[in-house]
């Protein structure tokens, strides 16, 4: 058994995981969590390997454990951006009996569950033309902006994870540059994932309510305003249509900043939720590069619908670790 996790800012998805035939995966459970009800991961893990033993009657016999973490891994420790935990492989490790684990960044994680992904779990937004060898981009808004790219070498597939939610937010037309203006008075440096994200979805609406004189309802989460979005709310509506055509602009520049023939993965909690109605608006601002527009035309370019695509990713990892079949 091979225990993965995506372990995010606000929730926790984590599976156990069997190796079939010493290659192909297979889940025996999973389990979605809520962060805020939980002192630390380790406890999470407690509870989840109780109620796994209970479904499968028998103890589990661990192999080994892969986590993808929202925040950067240095030397086997990340502290995590928007929760205040530290996980580290080391002290996992004792919790998990000795079994050897690995820590990787979230996207990290996604970007080597790509791979693993049957035809079910994608959904095309422009087919495109793949070209062999070229790098592939993962990138998705949830509560945060994750990027990772992966980097095809002979038969496997190099995964360069990064920061790249925390790259400067750049405007492409005026009232983008009234946003930009709103966030900066408010904090300075205005990076991308303040705007594409869930926070930033709430972040948009809150500006547009002071643009146009409206109450700002202090208990909002995006969640809240896509709902009224859905409703006819017009200050969610048009929240939400920035938040779009920001959202397109962002991944068009990382898609361009490494010409990303290889395809373009749209991942994360919102993509699967939002873009298959609005692709076209979100398409419109990924082409928008100028000279390049018919380029960004060409690249592959999909929705992951798997939800699991990270414990996939965090379980394939640790094969490095295991012993050979």
């Amino acid at each position: 058994m091979i225990l993965c996790g995506d372990i995010g800012a606000t929730k926790s998805l984590l599976g156990m995981v069997e190796r079939i035939d010493g290659a192909r995966l297979s889940f025996v459970r999973t389990q979605r969590y809520t962060n805020a009800e939980w002192p630390d991961l380790p406890t999470m893990l407690d509870h989840f390997f109780a109620a796994t033993a209970q479904t499968l009657r028998h103890a589990v016999e661990l192999e080994a454990a892969g986590f993808g973490v929202a925040g950067p891994v240095i030397d086997g420790r990340v502290d995590m951006t928007n929760l205040e935990w530290s996980v580290d492989e080391a002290a996992l490790r004792i919790v998990l009996g000795g079994a050897p684990v690995r820590l990787l960044n979230d996207f990290e994680a996604s970007a080597h569950g790509i791979g693993e992904l049957g035809s079910d779990g994608l959904l095309s937004l422009q087919t495109g033309a793949v070209r062999p060898g070229a790098p592939q981009l993962v990138i998705g808004a949830g509560s945060g902006l994750g990027v990772a790219l992966r980097v095809p070498a002979g038969a496997n597939c190099v995964i360069v994870p990064g920061e790249g939610g925390h790259v400067g937010f750049t405007p492409s037309n005026e009232e983008q540059a009234e946003l930009w203006a709103y966030l900066h008075h408010q904090g300075g440096r205005v990076i991308a994932e303040q705007v594409v994200s869930g926070p930033g979805l709430v972040r948009i609406h809150d500006w547009l309510c002071d643009r146009r004189g409206t109450a700002v309802r202090a208990d909002d989460n995006g969640e809240a305003v896509w709902r009224r979005a859905a409703a006819g709310d017009p200050h969610a509506m048009r929240a939400l249509d920035v938040f779009v055509d920001c959202y397109g602009a962002v991944a068009g520049d990382h898609a361009l900043t490494v010409l990303a023939a290889g395809g373009v993965f749209l991942t994360g909690g919102i993509a699967p939720q939002l873009l298959p109605a609005q692709a076209a608006r979100f398409l419109a601002a990924f082409h928008d590069k100028g000279r390049h527009s018919g380029l960004m035309a060409e690249l592959p370019l999909w929705v992951v619908t798997d939800c699991r695509l990270p414990l996939l990713g965090a379980a394939r990892s640790v094969e490095a670790l295991l012993p050979p079949r």
